[in-house]
């Protein structure tokens, strides 16, 4: 790594995170294949594209649940090009993901949260974690940061914050705590859920991003959903490995304890869905090894095709 790396103000063109990439790419959609499902609670349009194969198992790719996690954005519409023209906005070719994309029904929504998504920094490559925590739960006037726990039973008052963070919407409230397995007082999860009502997901990859690649395990599931998730995360992890990238062999949540509540759990519970979330990489200088978004980009590309290619060799629900 080069000592006298910066954070960068510009971006490559394989990474469409601000607002303007975005609706560029949405814009770019076939008619026929976008789909509105709602409207964010700071008045902007929530999308999904649909790609329908019939009898197919039925996979949902999820990004930008958290604001500050810009990654999971630029990569869905990444894989958006691959399923489309068989190559990435690198122009790297992806022919597993071509190929697999024949044999599932696929949905993407590129941007759940675009209010976060629209408050926060379009890349994190070459910060440094400190300040995170402010970025991902909002600051106070007197400069605390919000604890999840105050916010999940009944959001915060934005007027109250001088940064709201990238895990609201601009309601102030959490994208991905509902206060139940019944419950969430995020509007934007309350209309996706609505939308798939009719035909729900079979599996459900939410993108998000922190320091290292690894998997979240619902803590809820039962056997076999586990051990579907554990053959995805060895596969994942022995080629990103191979590329010499960070990879946590450990899955966070493999074990039969209570804990986090998050969207997922609501669609195991509600649907039977094989959902969890995939953690891939900012970028941070003080996490080694330093990566940039070309890494970044690949790791989640190669999470998704070998959540894929499981849907294809062994179907989704047990």
């Amino acid at each position: 790594m080069d000592p006298r790396y910066v954070a960068k103000m510009r971006l490559p063109d394989f990474w469409p995170a601000d607002e303007a990439g975005i609706n560029a790419h949405i814009a770019a959609v076939p008619a026929e294949r976008l789909e509105k499902y709602g409207t964010s609670a700071g008045g902007r349009d929530l999308y999904l594209i649909r790609r329908p194969n019939p009898g197919r198992p039925r996979l949902w790719v999820i990004a930008g649940t958290h604001g500050h996690e810009p990654g999971s954005v630029a990569s869905c519409f990444n894989l958006l090009h691959i399923l489309d023209h068989g190559e990435d906005l690198k122009g790297k070719p992806w022919p597993e993901i071509a190929g697999l994309a024949d044999e599932l029904d696929i949905t993407v929504v590129p941007v759940f949260n675009p209010d976060g998504r629209a408050r926060c920094p379009d890349s994190l490559v070459g910060w440094s974690t400190g300040g995170l925590e402010g970025l991902a739960q909002s600051w106070r006037k007197d400069r605390s940061v919000v604890a999840i726990e105050e916010a999940v039973p009944n959001g915060i008052n934005p007027d109250e914050i001088i940064f709201l963070g990238g895990r609201f919407n601009d309601d102030g409230f959490l994208a991905n705590r509902p206060v139940d397995v019944s419950t969430t007082l995020f509007v934007e999860f309350q209309q996706l859920l609505a939308y798939m009502e009719a035909e729900p997901p079979e599996c459900y990859i939410d993108l998000h991003a922190c320091g290292s690649n690894f998997f979240c395990m619902n803590r809820g599931f039962s056997e076999p959903y586990r051990e579907k998730l554990r053959e995805i995360n060895t596969a994942t992890a022995a080629r990103i490995k191979a590329l010499g990238h960070q990879y946590s062999d450990n899955i966070y949540g493999d074990t039969e304890e209570s804990g986090i509540l998050g969207n997922v759990r609501m669609l195991y519970v509600h649907f039977g869905t094989l959902a969890f979330p995939y953690e891939g990489r900012q970028g941070f200088l003080d996490i080694l090894p330093w990566c940039d978004e070309a890494d970044i980009v690949d790791d989640y590309l190669i999470a998704i095709r070998e959540t894929m290619r499981l849907g294809v060799e062994q179907g989704y629900i047990p």
